[in-house]
């Protein structure tokens, strides 16, 4: 896969980010635990019908803004066996996406939409950053966007599993400081 359609899968990085972070809480200090194969993420992601070479893709990227490290350090050419964790700068990215308001209407201003209405909407709430309302419906606007074009490629299963998912989206909607 040569280019992957980021209007396919709005919060796969964000996702991907959130299960690595599950995964690293989990395991606390047994730093073996923290990564875990590409692959086991490929197959977590499958049921929720998003497409593995759209997951590798994702991956590929967090790896390369170091969002996501390897187990080995010295690795540069990564397989489905490559064991993979977050960084402490994809905690913060995460963060980040989950809960500052400057960083979503920062994401809001430079998305590009398929939905004409949704980007005059954002478009005429920018003209008019001055204002705290207009910058809060920004983001209100732009974060629903995301999380229902995401429903419409991605659905979680209803197992324990995907947890961290269903708390992450709710999360991607609380409150921004």
């Amino acid at each position: 896969m040569d280019r992957w359609n980021a209007a396919a899968h709005p919060l796969l990085a964000v996702s991907i980010l959130s299960v690595l972070s599950s995964i690293k809480t989990r395991a606390g200090s047994d730093v073996d635990r923290q990564y875990v194969p590409i692959s086991d993420v490929v197959n977590f992601f499958e049921p929720c019908g998003v497409e593995p070479d759209d997951v590798r893709y994702i991956i590929a990227q967090l790896l390369e803004h170091r969002l996501v490290e390897p187990f080995e350090p010295n690795t540069e050419t990564y397989s489905e066996g490559t064991k993979i964790g977050i960084t402490f700068a994809g905690e913060a990215h995460l963060e980040l996406a989950l809960s500052e308001a400057v960083y979503a209407e920062q994401m809001a201003l430079v998305t590009g939409y398929k939905l004409a209405s949704r980007r005059d909407d954002l478009s005429s709430r920018a003209k008019d950053m001055g204002n705290a309302d207009a910058r809060d419906e920004l983001v209100e606007i732009f974060l629903q966007y995301l999380l229902s074009e995401d429903d419409t490629k991605v659905t979680l299963p209803k197992t324990e599993n995907y947890q961290a998912l269903r708390k992450m989206r709710a999360e991607f909607l609380g409150k921004r400081h």
